[in-house]
């Protein structure tokens, strides 16, 4: 295994992975780590360096057959980590043209058996999980956590990483005098690191005031890993009875809180601000995307009026 190690050239290796974040660098190494256990097991001795594109790219399209074969067509991010990763190290395979069985498969895969869509969360469906994570589960904090995450397009990373000390309120002389919210930053974003998100809500933002209070800066906000999050998430949508909804997952609190920005008529480059989306494209075509879903979502219509009492008198149900 040492020679298809993807550590093999230890100093070169660590520059090329640096180039991406800690959260990425480890998908990929752990992908490239399963492809040279699989070049390994087949009794194939190369490096990754030096083998040429065309050996790669055959080695790499037996790979991706071995992983769809043997997880039932699952794990496809797998295989395609283990390419993109083989990439990162060899900067000279980025072209589209390198790599082109590997990248054919992959296409088919993805075709065949397409990812699943979050379809977007309504508002007053999340007041009531939010509801239901605060009195039935009993966990204050998280509830604030789902509230900050629709007040400003959070994802469940960015959500569960901060920090005590992440929060800067009214009246913080850092920042101009006059705002009515927190600013909240984001150490390391999907689409970079040092973000800020403003909320909009001054009733989030004094929930948030007194989560703080008198805390250690370094501690953890919420106290929740991702993984725990995404669970008491799971639990509060079969509280509410959204089961029978498929594919609800914290991810569609971010594509409801933009889909419903965008009903509401904000610009469409306030969103992109807000959500911290690089690309106006992609992110147009998964808003309005989002809009057709809403539509055709089934939901009982007592849970959303409960929702939307919970949301007028928002300060009545929390006592945060």
């Amino acid at each position: 295994m040492a020679r298809n190690s993807v550590y093999t050239r230890r100093t070169a290796n660590f520059l090329l992975l640096a180039r991406v974040k800690a959260k990425t660098r480890a998908a990929y190494s752990k992908a490239v780590k399963a492809f040279c256990a699989f070049l390994e097991l087949r009794g194939v001795r190369l490096s990754l360096f030096d083998a040429s594109a065309a050996t790669l790219d055959r080695h790499l399209l037996l790979f991706v057959e071995y992983v769809f074969d043997e997880n039932d067509g699952k794990k496809r991010q797998l295989a395609t980590n283990a390419m993109y990763g083989v990439i990162l190290l060899r900067p000279d395979l980025k072209a589209k043209d390198k790599l082109p069985s590997a990248r054919a498969v992959l296409q088919g895969w993805q075709t065949a058996f397409p990812s699943k869509k979050y379809p977007p969360l309504p508002k007053y469906v999340l007041y009531a999980m939010a509801y239901y994570v605060y009195d039935v589960l009993s966990l204050p904090k998280v509830a604030v956590a789902l509230l900050l995450a629709w007040d400003g397009f959070f994802r469940i990373g960015e959500v569960a990483s901060l920090k005590v000390g992440d929060v800067a309120l009214p009246g913080d002389l850092r920042f101009p005098v006059g705002r009515r919210t927190a600013v909240v930053a984001i150490k390391e974003a999907k689409t970079g690191r040092n973000q800020t998100v403003r909320l909009r809500s001054p009733i989030i933002s004094g929930f948030l005031a007194k989560l703080i209070a008198g805390r250690d800066k370094k501690k953890s906000l919420f106290g929740v890993s991702t993984s725990r999050l995404r669970s008491i998430f799971h639990k509060a949508r079969q509280g509410c009875g959204l089961h029978r909804v498929p594919h609800f997952a914290f991810h569609s609190i971010r594509h409801g809180a933009a889909t419903a920005a965008l009903l509401e008529d904000v610009p469409l480059q306030e969103v992109l601000r807000r959500g911290r989306w690089k690309a106006a494209t992609s992110a147009r075509h998964y808003i309005q995307e989002g809009e057709a879903m809403l539509v055709s979502l089934q939901i009982d219509t007592e849970l959303l009026y409960n929702g939307s009492l919970i949301f007028r008198n928002i300060k009545k149900f929390f006592k945060i």
